[in-house]
């Protein structure tokens, strides 16, 4: 993906690789203006993706923060009629030839209810979501996403499977975070002891053909979730 800069005000201008538009917002070269180590003022660009201290030489490279979202499954509780049964077994889809897992595809998708959540925080309070939020130091994308299932909805997860990443920028404390949105189909046993808790403020259980991608505020949810959607045909 390829940034544009004005070095002057530091705002960065973002294709977006369907050709849907731009992203735009204030790269992170804006706000650190000292050496992380050292502390020098002569702290400059190095190249589009790092700064280079001229005092002390050390470089630092901003890459995106890693980040996940859950896609929680469950039989509808009233199912449309004729709706093909459920096929019971382990939640480990089939893949495609590139690798990329295959969720929601003939009957897997049929019946089935998505656990979404309301954003009970800025960026875009109030707005759908799903479960996740940004892994820890020192733990694994996958124990990040079981920690924040449990954390936003009480549920345990027993089971993750990775089907695909998006690019994101999430805007806290008025600093731009670039993120790399992991999605993973989390499997629950039990979903009876789900309840709000943390950054969500309701949960919804919701149908994916009652879904419109267009309720979810974040950027990477709706294109995650326009995917999704489009795979489960």
């Amino acid at each position: 993906m390829v940034e544009d800069i004005d070095n002057k005000q530091g705002q960065v201008t973002t294709p977006l690789p369907d050709g849907r538009g731009q992203v735009v917002g204030i790269h992170p070269f804006a706000q650190f203006h000292f050496c992380p180590k050292c502390g020098s003022p002569r702290f400059v660009e190095h190249d589009a993706k790092s700064k280079h201290c001229e005092d002390c030489g050390f470089t630092y490279y901003f890459n995106p923060s890693a980040a996940t979202v859950a896609l929680i499954e469950r039989p509808a509780r009233q199912p449309h009629p004729q709706t093909p049964p459920i096929r019971e077994g382990s939640c480990c889809s089939q893949q495609s030839s590139d690798g990329e897992a295959l969720p929601l595809t003939g009957e897997r998708g049929a019946g089935l209810e998505w656990l979404c959540v309301r954003r009970a925080k800025d960026p875009a309070r109030g707005t759908l979501d799903l479960p996740g939020g940004f892994s820890d130091m020192f733990e694994t994308s996958e124990e990040g996403v079981i920690r924040e299932v449990k954390e936003e909805t009480n549920l345990d997860v027993d089971c993750v499977e990775f089907l695909f990443s998006i690019p994101n920028q999430y805007e806290f404390s008025g600093f731009l975070v670039h993120t790399i949105d992991m999605f993973y189909r989390c499997h629950v046993k039990d979903t009876t002891g789900a309840r709000a808790a943390d950054d969500a403020g309701e949960l919804l259980w919701l149908r994916p053909e009652d879904i419109n991608p267009a309720d979810f505020g974040l950027h990477s949810i709706r294109r995650g979730i326009e995917k999704l959607l489009k795979l489960q045909l």
